[in-house]
């Protein structure tokens, strides 16, 4: 299912540096070598402790830098999920040129979060920017070591590696990032700016002094003061407070005599010399307002319950007080944020002065802040645990409808009390989910455990619905005593069931039963789930139904018609414009095309289908696409390029997390493809390979394709007493499992049997049981799935009279798919024939001349014609540029 959206969670501060103003010295030596160095560099680091100025110094920068288009992101602690990182990062380059990453961002809304790659959003990230029209472009990520998650590193480095020259990333961070840093200073990649740097001079010491502050120290005090401060700006600001309020210099000179501490030290002295200068109101305003993270008037006005807050906020913000505006200054709904180091000061400042206002103070907070995180943050300061809990009991059950589990919903809840938790089932089911989603069966059992417990003795049906189907959901294959009670839930109480749990338990079941081979059972929860993605309206519903499509599923009790009536209704679905509702319908719709033998909508299904792989991969689906793929070059007669390319899948599908398991049903393409070649020695091998292979997944689909392979060896060697015994029982076999996805109906294999052993008629019976089938499900494809081999026996049975309006289109589709057909090179005149496209791929293998050759059974005189001829046609001059331009026009 799709997250909720995720530019919802971001407030828009996150993307505006703070103002500058006429108080913040302007820093021309550290501006030049920004100026110099980060337009130079990709990467530019500016990395030093709290209150040096970083953030100031950026924004600074970013203002002066006319004609330069930039985007800030000011980081958090959410943004350890990468999800969120992506999207504000997204966001944030969209405040500078809007029509970059709009794909990317709408794929990441729409995407699920167990398919979320986010080195394929970041891939089409980058391409906009390499294909958009500016010269340079400046991302400033500020705060990033509240960045703590490895794989949130993993994306800024792939980003590194792969950004375009246009682009240039600014980091300001208290610590080094965990990036490859000597790696880019070899390479000359790094621009840095540390604390050494950044420490103010003597001259930029008393430029700060006489023009921000009116103040005129002798060199003997400001050598002082430079040794006390070590050109900290945070301590020299707070110091420039405090003097500016003593009357002569000879007092300015003793106060600074006094202070010859630390720089922590010196801050938190002279921040409390500063807090008591100011007016008793605006001290407590101060102080109250600790509380919050971000300041805006309305806010201020909740917690301190003072109808002068606004003009507090702004008298603060005038005095200097450490309070930095994040947009702009001085409008109805201005933010500002306190310096770290002032707000922790104010906090235990706070706690000292006034311990026992503190929980009203955060009550109130919690009370009108917004944002449900801040709510629970406030809510368990102020020790109110059930009102924090209530707040994550309503987020929770939100994101469990959605089937999206965020990481900061699951901090949070986390933060609430074991003893609290064990009393909120939701809060529970919440934990379990999150879990389970990201696979992590071991972690998940016990909340679901501990949910149960409770609803043992608390009744609410609609968590036990969410508990069942939570269950459901982490095993995969539930016990059908579980279904039978979601199932009786359901027709008892049915209003209990939201659209998305009900899609959630029809797609469970319909694959539960599948792989069980009860096929009354899957037709029912096929056909539920299709009237209910009709009229729902429920673009949730509809997703996760549509998700769970597979073309095993066509095989139900109502065959292709059972799906007719949503292909009939796909443009007018809720949800359909996006990336996995697309996905999937495409391949829906190729597979349909398929078993109706229409091959040319096929295969226009499956190309749009492929195109939309490169935006991320959707596990199952990939599996399915790949056998759409084998199985319409084994239509077209394209045996050697079906050979090729079934290597070539099963390499990618085991490199998959999920689609792997489907490289155990690829080598029948090769064996089959083998046999179409009249290599049987070849097949042999194949066969020799599936017999070993222990499926966990596939077994009886495994031992259907070992029997039928074999007998079909067994066949084309004329051993035709064996090659009887395995097709007989591949056809027994094939009787449960029904599928005929990814090898022919064994019955084909039988007839084309009988007819070596002279029995024409058995083997026209034998084809009459595999006609029922096409009738039943309405499949003509099935009998084009043996290949040029099966063509005398329909002949033999177009001769007999034997269903006409059947035989005879498959015939003429059978003569049409074996005449040689060439490919036509896009953007060109040019075409490439079947023999150069084995060719092709081969060369995308690495292979040289002398393999092509042995691999094609030619010459290696004539393997390098085709080479030749291929370069000339895609316009390039070397085989590796022909790889590429083969792979850029969709050829490969």
């Amino acid at each position: 299912m799709t997250e909720p959206e995720r530019d919802q969670w971001l407030p828009k501060t996150k993307f505006t540096p703070p103002k500058p103003t006429r108080h913040n010295l302007q820093r021309p030596r550290l501006l030049d070598i920004l100026s110099q160095e980060l337009l130079t560099h990709a990467l530019t680091v500016i990395s030093a402790p709290a209150g040096s100025g970083k953030t100031t110094l950026a924004a600074q920068f970013i203002q002066q830098a006319a004609g330069v288009p930039w985007a800030w992101l000011r980081l958090d602690g959410n943004d350890n999920e990468p999800a969120t990182f992506l999207a504000a990062l997204l966001l944030a380059v969209q405040q500078a040129v809007p029509s970059i990453g709009e794909v990317a961002f709408h794929l990441l809304q729409r995407l699920p979060a167990a398919q979320l790659h986010g080195e394929q959003i970041l891939g089409l990230f980058i391409n906009d920017l390499a294909a958009a029209d500016f010269d340079k472009l400046v991302i400033v990520l500020d705060d990033y070591h509240h960045v703590k998650n490895p794989e949130v590193h993993a994306l800024c480095e792939y980003l590194l590696e792969n950004m375009p020259a246009a682009l240039h990333l600014l980091i300001m961070s208290r610590i080094d990032p965990p990036l490859p840093l000597a790696r880019l200073r070899m390479r000359g990649q790094l621009a840095e700016l540390h604390l050494a740097e950044l420490r103010f001079n003597r001259e930029e010491m008393t430029t700060f002094l006489r023009h921000q502050w009116q103040i005129e120290l002798s060199p003997a005090d400001l050598q002082k003061l430079e040794q006390h401060t070590e050109g900290w700006i945070a301590s020299l600001q707070l110091l420039a407070l405090a003097l500016r309020r003593l009357a002569s210099p000879e007092q300015q000179t003793a106060f600074i005599a006094r202070f010859s501490r630390s720089n922590r030290l010196v801050f938190q002295l002279m921040a409390k010399e500063v807090l008591a200068e100011q007016p008793p109101e605006l001290q407590a305003f101060l102080l109250q307002t600790a509380v919050l993270t971000e300041l805006t008037p309305a806010l201020c006005a909740a917690v301190t319950n003072n109808p002068h807050a606004s003009s507090l906020l702004a008298d603060a913000y005038q005095r200097r007080l450490f309070l930095t505006a994040v947009n702009d200054e001085m409008s109805m709904d201005t933010a500002y944020r306190y310096h770290d180091l002032f707000a922790a000061f104010l906090q235990q400042q706070l706690a000292l002065t006034y311990p026992q206002r503190l929980p009203e103070l955060h009550l109130r907070a919690a009370m009108a802040h917004p944002d449900p995180g801040e709510k629970v943050h406030h809510f368990l300061a102020a020790g109110r645990v059930e009102d924090a809990a209530a707040v994550l009991e309503k987020l929770g059950r939100r994101e469990l409808q959605l089937r999206y589990i965020r990481r900061k919903t699951y901090d949070d809840i986390c933060l609430l009390p074991r003893e609290t938790l064990n009393h909120h089932p939701w809060l529970l089911l919440t934990l379990g989910a999150y879990h389970a989603q990201r696979g992590q069966i071991t972690a998940a059992a016990p909340w679901f455990d501990q949910a149960e417990a409770y609803l043992q003795t608390n009744s609410n049906p609609e968590a036990e619905i969410e508990l069942l189907l939570g269950r459901a959901w982490m095993v995969g294959s539930p016990s059908q005593e579980m279904l039978a009670t979601i199932q009786e839930m359901l027709t008892v109480t049915p209003h209990l069931f939201t659209p998305e749990q009900k899609a959630t338990f029809h797609s469970t079941a319909m694959w539960h039963y599948m792989m069980h081979f009860d096929w009354v059972q899957v037709t029912r929860h096929v056909l539920a789930g299709i009237d209910l993605v009709l009229h729902s309206g429920n673009e949730g519903a509809a997703t996760m139904f549509i998700q769970a499509f597979g073309p095993d599923l066509l095989f139900n009790d109502r065959g292709l018609a059972a799906f007719e009536p949503l292909i009939q209704a796909q443009d007018g679905l809720p949800g359909v414009d996006s990336w996995p509702m697309q996905l999937n319908l495409h391949l829906m719709r190729g597979w349909l095309a398929y078993f109706r033998a229409q091959h040319d909508e096929a295969e226009a299904a499956f190309l749009a289908g492929r195109h939309l792989l490169q935006f991320g991969s959707n596990g199952w689906t990939d599996g399915h696409l790949a056998c759409l793929e084998l199985s319409l070059l084994r239509w077209r007669g394209e045996y050697g390029r079906l050979l090729t390319r079934s290597k070539e899948i099963m390499t990618q599908l085991k490199a998959g997390n999920v689609a792997g398991v489907f490289a155990e049903l690829i080598p029948y393409f090769q064996g089959q493809a083998a046999l179409l070649q009249q290599r049987p020695q070849d097949a042999v091998l194949v066969y020799e390979q599936l017999r070993s292979l222990q499926s966990k997944f596939f077994g009886l689909y495994v031992d259907t394709m070992v029997a039928l392979l074999g007998g079909q060896i067994a066949l084309a060697n004329g051993r035709l007493a064996e090659a009887e015994t395995l097709l007989i029982e591949a056809a027994n076999l094939h009787r449960q499992t029904r599928s005929a996805i990814w090898y022919p109906h064994p019955r084909l294999a039988l007839a084309r049997l009988r007819l070596a052993q002279g029995v024409p008629q058995q083997a026209l019976l034998e084809l009459q049981d595999v006609l029922a089938d096409v009738e039943r499900f309405q499949m003509p494809g099935l009998l084009l799935m043996e290949g040029p081999p099966l063509e005398p026996l329909l002949r033999l049975a177009a001769e007999h009279g034997l269903r006409p309006e059947v035989i005879t289109p498959v015939l003429a589709l059978l003569a049409q798919a074996t005449e040689p057909r060439a490919t036509a090179v896009p953007q060109s005149n040019e075409t490439i024939s079947p023999r150069e496209m084995e060719v092709l791929h081969l060369l995308a293998q690495g292979a040289s001349n002398r393999a092509i050759a042995t691999a094609l059974v030619i010459t290696e005189r004539t393997a390098k014609a085709h080479v030749s001829s291929i370069l000339g046609k895609l316009g390039v001059n070397k085989r590796g540029e022909a790889v590429a331009r083969a792979r850029e026009l969709g050829l490969i």
